[in-house]
Formats: C-alpha cells, sequence, structure tokens
C-alpha cells in the first residue's frame, strides 16, 4: 500500500496544523495569561487608594511630627505639676480616708450597699451612720 499525499493536500495539512497551533497557543497559553492579568488589576484598584491615602499623610508628616510633639510637651508640662511618686493605689485609700472627716458617714442605702455622702453642718459617727 503505497501512501501518496499529493502537493494540494499537503498544503491544507499545513494550514490546518498552523491554525491549530495557533488555537492552541491563544487557549492554553494567551487566554490564561490575560485572565490573571485581569485579576492582578482588580486586586491592586484598592491598593491604590490605600497608596493615595498613604502618599497624603506622607505629604503631611511635618505636620503630624509638629503638633504630636506640642502635645507631648503639653502634656509633660501637665503632669510635671504632679509629684511622680504617687501610685493609683494612693488614690484609693485616699478616697477611703475622706470617710474620716466631719461631714461624712456612712449611709445605709435602701439595697444594702454602704456609701459615703457628706452634709455640711452635720456630724455623723462612721460605725452607726446616725446622726452625733
Amino acid at each position: 500500500m503505497d501512501m501518496n499525499i499529493s502537493m494540494r493536500d499537503k498544503k491544507i495539512l499545513l494550514m490546518f496544523l498552523g491554525v491549530g497551533v495557533f488555537a492552541a497557543g491563544y487557549f492554553f497559553g494567551y487566554r490564561p495569561q490575560m485572565e490573571e492579568a485581569q485579576s492582578i488589576r482588580a486586586s491592586t484598584e484598592p491598593l491604590k487608594t490605600r497608596l493615595d491615602d498613604l502618599l497624603k499623610l506622607a505629604a503631611d508628616r511635618d505636620f503630624y511630627l509638629k503638633e504630636t510633639e506640642d502635645i507631648n510637651a503639653k502634656v509633660s508640662e501637665y503632669t510635671s505639676a504632679f509629684p511622680a511618686d504617687i501610685r493609683p493605689e494612693d488614690g484609693i485609700v485616699r478616697s477611703h480616708e475622706y470617710g474620716e472627716f466631719p461631714g461624712y458617714a456612712d449611709i445605709q442605702c435602701r439595697s444594702g450597699h454602704k456609701r459615703v455622702c457628706g452634709f455640711p453642718g452635720r456630724k455623723y459617727r462612721r460605725s452607726s451612720g446616725r446622726s452625733a
């Protein structure tokens, strides 16, 4: 059996082979790359807006640094008026000491809890909560 292909059939097969290679390149090479590029473009949109915001903040960097320094200076000036050796625990202890002064008393509330109340001009005993 002798297989002879005519020149015309060879040209047609060569054209189909060229179209097939082109189609395969398009479907398996070009199109997936373009889909990936599109997804990358879509994912960079929020990043572009964030970049614009950060660039705007970077442009005002000197203003923010100056304001921060001014506020820190005011806080330091304000806190320098207070002694450094006072702890938060001391405030709690001192608040209990205020009940020892005349004009303050423990009063039993309706709920059963004690509270410290001050009444100008009246003296109360701390232990009983009644008028002296």
